[in-house]
C-alpha cells in the first residue's frame, strides 16, 4: 500500500507472474475478483502488521499513495476475526516482535543463471516480516485452505513456491515461512492458523527457483 508498487525500474514477483499469465493466454487484468482479494488480503495484513493505516471508526484502510478503500460492514467483521485469530497466534506473534515489517527490497544486480545463460536482473520485492540478520522471512497469506494439508495442494498452482524462493534469494534468507489465516471459519467459528515453512534447498524452494529463473530470462529477453 504504497509507492512500492509505482517502481517500474525493478521487477517483482507479480511481475513475473503477469508475464507468466500472458504466456498461458490469461489476461492478468480481467479478473474482477482479483482486486476484491487483494483489498482484503491487504485489510487484514494492515490490522496485524500496519495498524497506523487502519481507521476503525471508518472502516478505511489508508493507502499513503492515495486510494484509500472503505469496506462494508460483513467484510470488515470477518477481517476482525481474522485478525484476533492472527494476534493469538504465538509465532506470528514472535515474529511481529523481532522481525521489520512490510520491508522493501531493491537488488540492482540480481544475479540469475537459465540453462547457461547468466545474467544481471532489476529486482525487488516486499516482505510482509523480514530479519535479514537471522536470514529468515514470512509471508501473511489470507487463505481459502483450512489447514497445512490444502495450502501445501495448491503451493504449485498459486506460485507460492515462486514468491519464497524469489524473496529468499533476493534477500540472502536461508528459510521462508507462510502464515496462513483460513478465510473462512470451522464448526466452533475459529479462522485457523497455520504455518508452511520452506528452507533452502527443499523441495519447494527449488521448483520455485526453477520457475523465477526461467520467467525472469524470458522478462529480460521480451520485455526489459
Amino acid at each position: 500500500m504504497d509507492d512500492y508498487y509505482n517502481i517500474l525500474t525493478h521487477v517483482s514477483n507479480s511481475d513475473l507472474g503477469r508475464l507468466q499469465d500472458l504466456i498461458n493466454g490469461v489476461d492478468p487484468f480481467n479478473n474482477p475478483n482479483m482486486e476484491q482479494i487483494f483489498a482484503f488480503g491487504s485489510l487484514v495484513d494492515g490490522m496485524l502488521l500496519e495498524p497506523e493505516n487502519i481507521i476503525y471508526s471508518e472502516r478505511r484502510l489508508i493507502n499513503p499513495s492515495g486510494g484509500d478503500i472503505v469496506f462494508d460492514e460483513v467484510t470488515w467483521n470477518k477481517a476482525l476475526r481474522m485478525r484476533d485469530a492472527g494476534r493469538d497466534d504465538r509465532l506470528l506473534a514472535m515474529y511481529i516482535e523481532s522481525m521489520s515489517k512490510q520491508m522493501m527490497l531493491l537488488v540492482d544486480d540480481f544475479s540469475i543463471s537459465y540453462n547457461g545463460n547468466q545474467f544481471l536482473f532489476p529486482a525487488r520485492c516486499k516482505y510482509d516480516l523480514c530479519n535479514q540478520a537471522m536470514k529468515m522471512g514470512a509471508d501473511l497469506k489470507t487463505t481459502s485452505s483450512s489447514n497445512v494439508k490444502q495450502f501445501i495442494q495448491v503451493i504449485d498452482t498459486l506460485n507460492y513456491d515462486r514468491q519464497a524462493a524469489w524473496y529468499m534469494d533476493l534477500g540472502g534468507l536461508d528459510n521462508f515461512l507462510f502464515i496462513c489465516i483460513a478465510k473462512e471459519p470451522d464448526k466452533k467459528g475459529n479462522h485457523n492458523v497455520f504455518h508452511v515453512a520452506m528452507e533452502r534447498d527443499s523441495e519447494l524452494y527449488v521448483s520455485g527457483r526453477q520457475k523465477y529463473e526461467k520467467l525472469a530470462y524470458l522478462y529480460n529477453l521480451l520485455i526489459l
